[in-house]
């Protein structure tokens, strides 16, 4: 999750970059679920399978990991998101 002071994200599969301190109040809370990383200068963690994330008003407010995570590879998360019909 990230909350202000929002900066500037460079997204990986374009050269694009957006100011999210233009887009965003100094009280919003920002947390983008995506199958892959999508921005090179930003910390992304990874969900691992089977994990859950709960929010509210954009905290986390309950999170279940299980005991012995599994993660998955770059390619077997793009395999599904192509699965279900996403460009990618």
């Amino acid at each position: 999750m990230r909350k202000a002071p929002f900066g500037n994200a460079r997204l990986l599969d374009d050269d694009m970059m957006v100011d999210f301190s233009k887009v965003t109040t100094p009280n919003d809370k920002v947390s983008v679920i995506a199958t892959l990383p999508l921005t090179r200068d930003e910390t992304w963690s990874q969900l691992a399978v089977n994990e859950l994330v709960m929010f509210q008003d954009g905290d986390i407010v309950r999170s279940d990991r299980p005991e012995n995570p599994v993660y998955m590879s770059a390619e077997e998360g793009l395999e599904i998101a192509r699965a279900v019909d996403v460009s990618v």
